[in-house]
C-alpha cells in the first residue's frame, strides 16, 4: 500500500504517536507523510513533506487544505490518515475532498457538544471510511449522532516511563521528602483552560489533610502569578515545574506522585494523555465523572471520579482519599494497564489500516 499520514502539530504526544504509526506501516508499506515542520522521523519513509497551518484563521485553513490536496493528488495514496482531526472542526472539514480513488482514515482526539459541532463532526465523518477514537464513550457517542464507521482504538502509554522510588524520584525534583506530611498529589501537562488547574487550585483551599502538589507542565493559559495567587494560603504544600518537561523530568514528576488529579472541566471529551502515563506507572488517578475520562476511571477501576467543574465535590474526594492507606490495584485495573501496550496501538491501527482497504 502507499499511504500518507498527515500531522498538523509536533507538540506533546503527537510526534510519538506518528512515530508508532510509522514504526509498523513501514515495514510493509510505502509511508509519506506531511507534518509543520522538518521533524526526525524514520528514515524509511518515502517521503517528508512540510505544509504548515499558520494561524487559526480561514485564510490559512483554505491555504493549508488546498497545499494539502495538491500533495494528495501528487502522491496518489491508496489510504490517507488525517491523524488530527481536532483542528478541522472550525470550519467542517470544508476543502477536505471526499475520496473517490481512495480510502481515508480521520482520528477525533477529544469532542466537543453543541449543535454545530455535532453537525461539524457528521459532515467531517461523511468524507471518511473510518473515523477513529480514543474511548469506548466516544464512540458511543458517535454512534447516537448516527455516525456508523466509527472504530475505537484506545490510547497508549508512549513514554514507557520505568517504576522509580518516589523518595528518588522527589530527591531527582529537588523536593525533600523529610519536609512532605501526606500523600503527594500530582497535576501533570500543560496549564490548559480545559484542564481545569484553577478548579484544583479553588478544592485544595479548604483540604485540612496534609498533602503536597505537584503542577508540572508548560506555561499555558493559567500562568505562574495566577497559580501562585491561588495557592497563597498553602504555598508551602507546592512545587511548581511550569516548563516543557523532559522525558527525564516527566518521568520523575509520575513516579514522585501518590495520587494524579485530572481536574479536567466538562468542555474536554476524549483520551488523556496524563491519564495513560499514570496507570503505566500503577497511580491512583483521581478525574470528572463525566464522559470519557469518567467511563474509563470507573469502569477499569483506575480511582475516583468527581462532578466536573465543582472544587466542592473535587476536595470531598480529594480529602477522602488522602485519609486512605495506599491505593489497591486489582484485576480491573491491571488489565486497562495491559491495553496501554504502544504494540498493541501499532497492530490495531495495521489492521484497521487493511480492513479500510480491504487489504488481506
Amino acid at each position: 500500500m502507499k499511504i500518507l499520514l498527515i500531522e498538523s502539530a509536533v507538540t506533546g504526544h503527537h510526534l510519538s504517536y506518528l512515530n508508532a504509526i510509522i514504526e509498523k506501516q513501514v515495514e510493509e508499506n510505502e509511508v509519506y507523510v506531511i507534518l509543520p515542520e522538518k521533524c526526525e522521523i524514520s528514515d524509511k519513509v518515502k517521503k517528508q513533506i512540510n505544509i504548515k497551518l499558520e494561524k487559526d484563521g480561514k485564510r490559512d485553513y483554505f491555504k493549508w487544505i488546498k497545499k494539502v490536496n495538491d500533495a494528495i493528488d501528487e502522491i496518489e495514496p491508496d489510504l490517507v490518515h488525517f491523524i488530527y482531526a481536532d483542528h478541522l472542526y472550525r470550519y467542517f472539514g470544508i476543502g477536505i475532498k471526499k475520496p473517490v480513488k481512495y480510502k481515508s482514515v480521520l482520528t477525533v482526539h477529544q469532542l466537543r457538544r453543541g449543535k454545530l459541532h455535532d453537525l461539524s463532526i457528521r459532515m467531517l465523518s461523511a468524507k471518511f471510511s473510518s473515523t477513529v477514537v480514543h474511548t469506548a464513550a466516544l464512540k458511543e457517542t458517535l454512534g447516537g449522532l448516527k455516525i456508523k464507521t466509527v472504530d475505537h482504538i484506545e490510547y497508549p502509554q508512549f513514554g514507557a516511563h520505568e517504576k522509580e522510588e518516589q523518595e528518588k524520584a522527589l530527591e531527582s525534583l529537588g523536593i525533600n521528602k523529610d519536609e512532605i506530611h501526606g500523600k503527594v498529589l500530582l497535576c501533570l501537562g500543560g496549564t490548559r483552560e480545559d484542564k481545569g488547574l484553577d478548579i484544583l487550585l479553588e478544592a485544595l483551599k479548604e483540604v485540612k489533610e496534609p498533602y503536597h502538589l505537584i503542577v508540572a507542565g508548560a506555561e499555558q493559559h493559567f500562568k505562574r502569578d495566577f497559580i501562585e495567587k491561588e495557592a497563597e494560603g498553602y504555598k508551602d504544600k507546592v512545587s511548581l515545574f511550569l516548563e516543557f518537561l523532559s522525558e527525564e523530568k516527566f518521568g520523575h514528576c509520575l513516579n514522585a506522585a501518590d495520587i494524579l488529579v485530572l481536574p479536567y472541566k466538562k468542555a474536554f471529551d476524549g483520551a488523556s494523555g496524563p491519564l495513560g502515563e499514570g496507570v503505566w506507572v500503577e497511580k491512583e488517578i483521581i478525574g470528572p465523572s463525566h464522559g470519557s475520562l469518567g467511563d474509563i476511571i470507573e469502569k477499569h477501576h483506575l480511582g475516583r471520579t468527581f462532578e466536573a467543574e465543582n472544587a466542592q465535590d473535587l476536595r470531598r474526594v480529594i480529602s477522602e482519599e488522602l485519609k486512605k492507606n495506599d491505593f489497591e490495584i486489582d484485576e480491573k485495573y491491571k488489565e486497562y494497564h495491559k491495553m496501554m501496550d504502544v504494540e498493541r496501538f501499532k497492530e490495531d491501527y495495521d489492521a484497521l489500516y487493511k480492513r479500510v482497504a480491504k487489504v488481506k
